[in-house]
């Protein structure tokens, strides 16, 4: 697996887990995206476990980012390409 080869690649999976912010009397959290370079392939799965009620997202945009409900959470992906 490790080191990467020369000129080889690797896909690396970066997992955040995270409380809420309580933001006038909204749970609130805030994904810094701010990239200084195109990204070829971006995926994100947002998992939101024993909420209330679906997730909104208040600022930013993300093409047919919607919130299904799974078991006992609210889960949303998308797969961007060229992200910049």
């Amino acid at each position: 697996m490790y080191p990467i080869p020369e000129d080889g690649t690797r896909t690396v999976m970066v997992r955040y887990l995270s409380d809420l912010s309580r933001i006038s009397g909204r749970s609130t959290y805030h994904l810094p995206l701010n990239f200084p370079e195109k990204i070829e392939q971006f995926n994100l799965r947002v998992e939101v476990i024993r909420a209330s009620s679906p997730p909104v997202i208040t600022k930013g945009s993300f093409a047919n980012f919607n919130f299904s409900s799974v078991r006992d959470s609210y889960v949303a992906e998308t797969t961007l390409e060229d992200v910049e």
